[in-house]
This record gives C-alpha cells, sequence and structure tokens, in this order.
C-alpha cells in the first residue's frame, strides 16, 4: 500500500477565490515564520493570520508540514523565475557580466527576505521536500550551464577539448555552483550581515571566474 504523502496540499486550487485563498495561507505562514518564529507556526495562527477559517485551510493543507513545504516551493520557484530572467536577459553580454549579475540577483533575493529563508532554511529536511530542492538547484545548475555553453568561445582552451574538456568544464561547475550555494546557506544561518556587504556578491562571482574563467 502507498502511503500518503502528508506534506501535499489535499487539493489544487482552481477558481481565482481559491486560488487566493491559498496564496493568503501560505504567505500567512511566511509572516508567522519571519515575525513570531517556527514556533508559533501552528494551522490555528495560519488561519487567524490569513483571516480564513480552520476549515477553509483544511481543505487544502492537511497540516502545517503542508503548509510548509507549499511555502519551499514557492520561495523556490519564485527565485528561479527570476534566475531564469536574468539568463534570458544576458544574451549579447559576456559570461562574466552575466554572471554577475545572476550572483547579485541571488544576493539580493536572499537578503530581501533573509529571515524567512534562515528560519525555513532547516526546516526544509522536516518537510520532506528534499526531492524538491534538489529539483530546483539542477534546474539553476541546468540554466546556467546553457548560458556557459552559449558563451563557449570565453571559455578557457582545456574547456573546449573535445570530450575530456567537457568532462573538466562539468567537475568545474560542480563544484562552482556547490561553493556559491553553500556560501549562501552559511550567510543566510550563521551571518546574515554579509548578505548586506556590497562585496559579498562579487565574491560569489569570484568563485565563478576561478573555477570557470581562469586559464
Amino acid at each position: 500500500m502507498v502511503e500518503h504523502d502528508e506534506t501535499l496540499p489535499r487539493k489544487e486550487p482552481v477558481q481565482e477565490r481559491s486560488r487566493a485563498l491559498v496564496e493568503a495561507l501560505i504567505e500567512a505562514t511566511a509572516r508567522i515564520l519571519e515575525d513570531e518564529g517556527p514556533e508559533a507556526l501552528t494551522t490555528n495562527r495560519v488561519a487567524e493570520v490569513a483571516g480564513t477559517s480552520i476549515g477553509s485551510l483544511y481543505q487544502y493543507f492537511p497540516n502545517k508540514e503542508a503548509l510548509l513545504a507549499a511555502l519551499v516551493e514557492r520561495e523556490l520557484a519564485g527565485d528561479m523565475a527570476l534566475v531564469r530572467l536574468i539568463l534570458e536577459r544576458g544574451h549579447g553580454r559576456s559570461l562574466r557580466d552575466a554572471m554577475g549579475q545572476v550572483c547579485e540577483q541571488l544576493v539580493a533575493q536572499n537578503r530581501r527576505r533573509f529571515e524567512l529563508h534562515r528560519v525555513m532554511l532547516p526546516l526544509i529536511d522536516d518537510v520532506h521536500r528534499g526531492a524538491l530542492v534538489r529539483r530546483e538547484r539542477e534546474a539553476l545548475a541546468g540554466c546556467i550551464g546553457a548560458l556557459v555553453e552559449a558563451h563557449r568561445d570565453e571559455l578557457p582552451a582545456h574547456y573546449r577539448k573535445g570530450e575530456e574538456g567537457m568532462q573538466r568544464l562539468e567537475c568545474a561547475m560542480f563544484v562552482a555552483m556547490s561553493a556559491m550555494e553553500q556560501a549562501l546557506n552559511a550567510a543566510k544561518v550563521e551571518a546574515p550581515q554579509m548578505l548586506e556587504r556590497p562585496e559579498f556578491a562579487g565574491l560569489l562571482l569570484r568563485i565563478f571566474e576561478a573555477l570557470i574563467l581562469q586559464e
């Protein structure tokens, strides 16, 4: 027997009114995490902040874990949409300039609601959405990988030499993306003031430059 994933919504909103209600519930979850902390997060409190009844909440979310999962999905999807937009607008620019904008946007997104992201990050495993996080990470790597491929003529010669060059580039991209992600996550959890430093995005770019652009 297949067990039901309790982090999944009970049903998907179809009408505009129901979609607005679901978004209000997810945003209420975010506000509680930001303003009151994870210990204050209950379905009753979410319904209260959203201005709806607990019965209406339970039509869509069986528990607070499902609300957290929906919030994680919304934040990651929003981050990816902004990064994709930057990458689409990056055509005609150098690889370094395009990646510089990506780094600035990643920092800006995390700074925008850093308290939410700081509190939310340790909860991701708790809501059993590791697969979602991996998928979004792979999507980001895929977008940046496509950008790198489009600027292949700007890469050092050792990345442009047949199959061996492609394998070396794949390895370097993995290390670069992992290092940049770890730096962002560490800043969110351990030192959010770093996100306010004007040089932080530039240092992320230097990781990319050192591994991808330097001869």
